[in-house]
Order: structure tokens, then sequence, then C-alpha cells
């Protein structure tokens, strides 16, 4: 059985139209590649088979909706393949954290991602305490504005 249309809109495969030799695809979520963006974050992207074009979900063909959803894990970007980073420089980046809500009370959370290492710290001054959470092989999806009906 193969869906068309969904109600929920996560529906696979995508179906995207590479805009320089105009080749249609069907894409599955396992299709997905990673690799740094020009912001120096990791981005999606399926190579086209004909002319080796990056493509992205803003290349999805036009009956495709208009919205992108947000369906994990299959929409999120996976920070598995990053560098593995050393518990020396995770207990420095802890303390850098605290240091920096320590000293600027007004600021409520810090945090930090860098290879597969993402370091988030949140200051209770009620309670007097710092909750540090610290995860490796995250996944991370960033939903503009406006499109958080889509989740």
């Amino acid at each position: 059985m193969k869906i068309i249309k969904s109600g929920n809109n996560f529906v696979y495969p995508k179906r995207l139209r590479c805009p320089i030799c105009g080749t249609e695809l069907e894409v599955e979520p396992d299709d997905w590649q990673l690799r740094y963006g020009f912001t120096g974050e990791f981005v999606k992207f399926v190579k086209c088979p004909i002319c080796h074009y990056l493509l992205s979900l803003a290349d999805r063909i036009d009956d495709e909706p208009e919205f992108e959803t947000y369906l994990y894990p299959a929409d999120f970007d996976d920070f598995s393949v990053g560098k593995d980073m050393s518990d020396d420089w995770i207990n420095g980046m802890i303390r850098e954290g605290v240091n920096y809500l320590k000293n600027n009370s007004d600021e409520i959370v810090w945090y930090t991602a860098t290879g597969n290492t993402l370091i988030i710290i949140f200051s209770y001054s009620e309670d007097e305490e710092y909750c540090v959470s610290v995860a490796k092989n995250y996944k991370e999806v960033n939903i503009p504005y406006g499109q958080e009906g889509n989740l």
C-alpha cells in the first residue's frame, strides 16, 4: 500500500525536483545525508543522481505541502556523526556555563553544542541551584516561528 496524502503531513517518500536538470526523486528518511552548511551547522540533503546537485526540502515538488513537517527522528539532524568530545572538554564547558550564569544573574539558561555533544545549564535562583544536562549523540531541528503547528 502507498499513501498518497495524509492529514498529518508526515508522509514519506518526499518528492523532490532537481532545479538544475529537472529530475524528480522520491526520497525516504534514510536517503538524507548530512554535511556542514554555510553557517557551520549540519544540513540535510540528497544528491541528484543525474547532475549531483545537492537538493533539500526546499526543492520539493509543488503539490507537496507548502509547510515543513517535523517528524522525529526522520526530520531531525543527527549529531551522532559529530566529533566525540572529551570529558575534560565537557567539564570545562560546564564550568564556563555555570560561571556565566553566576556572573549574569538576569540570564536563566546557557548552552553550547559542539561535535556530538550538547550542554544545557539552567539557573534556578529560587532553589539556588544549577540544572546541568549533557547529551551525546543528540538530534536537533530548528522550527521557524509560525511552523509550530506542524509538529
